[in-house]
């Protein structure tokens, strides 16, 4: 047998997106005194690596985006200019009981999210690439899986009794009663540190809290900067129900508080689907409905295409 040679560890992934977006909003006219509208084109394009050594995986990846922390769309239409290409994933997973079903995982780095996620999740955009460290365990057998989530983030540097953090642990039964019929139930606790009363952290640099509610911060510059007027320690429960019916039929919802608000600190999410547009050769059909009040979560890691990038305080369907 020949030796091994790099090319049997590393695997290269890759995926390039287009996307039309048409935007109506009522709230807004244009120049003309006409309901505002805006007509885009998008691009997405992704680029990966993963290697396999042992009980060690390092995986990186490059995007588009830009500084965006939550999308990695680009819009085009900017005199044909070059499309910025970023650091998207850099991180190491060492597998713990070997490469089981039932190995723990710990992983470090710039990492996709560790935990369970939904269509039009209430707490986190499904592009958001946290940075920190975390766990991922399972156990289970044919009828019921048990599984175990948990992150520790580091989201803002100042000083090491001032840095923005947080930590969140999730865990879920997953119940499979036939082939065709399975249910997933479960639930998240949160805590992010160092946030109320500091200063918001908007990568845009416009001073945005993206719908959370603010008192008057510190000044630099001539400008007094929003800070948070509130803490977030959000606690969430979350359930889905999976059946084949010729296509999966999926229907999912949350529901989200944030128990150190004083007000307007709840979400709740509901939808369906059928079809699953990432298999291959095949389409995806859904509804969801969301209402999230201003406070429930840090607006600055939800879902981007969302109340059109507001973050938090909005509700409406999805088609």
């Amino acid at each position: 047998t020949a030796p091994k040679t790099w090319v049997h560890y590393i695997t290269l992934k890759g995926d390039v997106r287009l996307r039309y977006d048409q935007i109506n909003d009522d709230a807004k006219y244009n120049a003309d005194k006409e309901n505002y509208t805006r007509d885009r084109f998008r691009l997405r394009a992704r680029l990966g690596a993963e290697a396999n050594v042992d009980d060690l995986k390092a995986g990186m990846r490059l995007s588009t985006g830009g500084a965006n922390p939550l999308s990695g769309n680009q819009t085009m239409g900017n005199a044909f200019t070059k499309d910025e290409i970023r650091l998207d994933l850099g991180y190491l997973d060492y597998r713990f009981f070997g490469d089981t079903p039932y190995a723990l995982h710990v992983i470090g780095g710039k990492m996709n999210n560790p935990l369970i996620t939904f269509t039009d999740d209430l707490m986190w955009d499904p592009d958001l690439t946290p940075e920190g460290v975390a766990a991922k365990w399972q156990i289970g057998n044919d009828f019921v899986t048990f599984l175990a989530n948990g992150e520790g983030l580091y989201i803002q540097q100042y000083d090491t009794a001032n840095n923005a953090t947080g930590v969140g642990g999730q865990g879920a039964l997953k119940f499979k009663f036939t082939p065709n019929v399975a249910l997933l139930v479960g639930g998240y606790v949160g805590a992010f540190q160092n946030i109320k009363g500091n200063n918001v952290i908007d990568w845009q640099s416009a001073n945005s809290s993206y719908g959370n509610s603010t008192i008057p911060g510190s000044v630099s510059g001539g400008v007094t900067n929003k800070a948070w007027a509130d803490g977030f320690t959000p606690v969430e429960g979350f359930a889905e129900l999976d059946l084949q019916v010729g296509l999966p039929l999926s229907f999912y919802g949350q529901l989200l508080t944030n128990p150190s608000a004083d007000d307007n600190k709840n979400g709740y999410m509901g939808g369906l689907s059928l079809g699953k547009a990432k298999n291959p050769r095949t389409w995806e059909v859904g509804y969801n409905y969301v209402k999230l009040e201003k406070n429930a979560t840090l607006g600055m890691f939800t879902d981007d295409d969302r109340f059109n990038g507001n973050g938090t305080d909005g509700e409406g369907s999805r088609f």
